[in-house]
């Protein structure tokens, strides 16, 4: 297992061996977890996510404190919940999903563009319930990266 350090966006990447049989990543708040010889893409998408999480808790925290602020019986800690603000929208809604992963596939592209086809079949997949075409999630990655 190697561990290292991110400082933008601020994350802890863990590579491990144990992982080494699958082909994906995944980021949990701020910690990304990956094979061992995970390519250069894979972690790229994946700290896309861990930025994400830091905008959404950000604007969350923001958000909850200033509820707080105004209704003296919200307590200040209620801003704790921001930390799962990413991960609910993420889990509920199909187009936040794809907003979110749209984003990791471009930087995945503009990573290695020699894998758009893979990128583009992985975001059209069911996984990500967009109901968008292969042919769609292309065009929307290209779009994206300024192509």
């Amino acid at each position: 297992t190697q561990v290292s350090l991110r400082a933008v966006p601020p994350a802890i990447v863990v590579r491990r061996a144990e992982a080494a049989g699958r082909l994906w990543g995944k980021a949990h708040f701020f910690v990304v977890i990956l094979p061992y010889h995970a390519p250069d893409h894979l972690e790229a998408h994946e700290l896309v996510h861990v930025s994400q999480w830091w905008v959404s808790v950000a604007i969350s925290a923001a958000v909850l404190a200033g509820i707080a602020h105004m209704v003296p019986m919200v307590s200040y800690y209620v801003m704790a919940l921001s930390m799962g603000t990413f991960n609910i929208a993420y889990l509920l809604s199909s187009r936040f999903r794809y907003w979110a992963e749209l984003r990791a596939y471009t930087v995945s592209y503009l990573t290695d563009p020699s894998q758009i086809r893979t990128f583009a079949a992985a975001l059209a997949g069911p996984q990500y319930g967009s109901g968008k075409s292969v042919i769609e999630c292309t065009d929307a990655i290209f779009h994206r990266a300024g192509v």
